[in-house]
């Protein structure tokens, strides 16, 4: 369903913040700006 793929979304783009911003906090899963920008355009098809 779109609305759980946007959710999961917004929660990568917050771990990636997190990355950025607090980098001794750790992520539970591995973010880059490349995987949020493939995980965008996969939500346009």
């Amino acid at each position: 369903m779109i609305d759980e793929e946007l959710e999961r979304s917004r929660w990568l783009l917050e771990e990636w913040r997190v990355q950025l911003y607090a980098q001794e906090l750790c992520t539970p899963v591995p973010v880059s700006v490349k995987r949020l920008q493939r995980r965008w355009e996969g939500m346009g098809r």
